[in-house]
């Protein structure tokens, strides 16, 4: 449980953004989804977000 909640600095492409990125992202992500009646958007979205 300790493990999970902890911070792991990574390298990666999405950890170098700044947050306000990500926090543009997030708000778009959100509005798109609950705005949107198209399955195979949601559908697109929820394959995204399980990688």
């Amino acid at each position: 449980m300790n493990r999970l909640l902890s911070y792991e600095e990574k390298n990666t492409p999405l950890h170098r953004l700044s947050g306000v990125t990500k926090l543009v992202f997030f708000l778009l992500w959100c509005l798109t989804s609950a705005l949107t009646y198209d399955t195979r958007v949601l559908l697109v979205m929820v394959g995204i977000s399980l990688v």
